[in-house]
């Protein structure tokens, strides 16, 4: 008996490893597409992609909002950019909660906006 549980439990074991591994790997390959979608500036396959269900189950809120922001300012359009900083309405950890206050320091000193900066 204890020899199947003992098999029961590294093969669900195996099973969890490989579905995290093939998530991650799904998550890295769009992060590189989306990725690569802005540096072309192709704004129009980037949204399309970023609308998709699967981009919004794979990419956590907070990633998927920082790569709205970074679209927002690689195109210099300053209410869209105001609109994006908006859109952090969800928990951050330390490290996340620093580079979107240094994306708005850095935002608002080039508009002149020194109470918001």
């Amino acid at each position: 008996m204890n020899k199947y549980l003992i098999a029961v439990v590294i093969i669900v074991f195996l099973v969890d490893l490989g579905l995290q591994l093939y998530t991650n790997k799904k998550r890295n390959d769009l992060l590189n597409t989306l990725s690569t979608y802005l540096a072309k500036k192709d704004y129009a396959s980037f949204d399309q992609l970023m609308n998709e269900d699967k981009t919004r189950r794979l990419i956590p809120a907070f990633n998927l909002a920082y790569l709205k922001l970074n679209e927002a300012m690689m195109k210099e359009d300053e209410e869209e950019i105001k609109k994006a900083f908006g859109a952090f309405n969800m928990r951050m950890n330390n490290a996340q909660k620093m580079a979107l206050y240094k994306q708005g320091f850095y935002f608002y000193v080039g508009i002149e906006d020194k109470e918001k900066a």
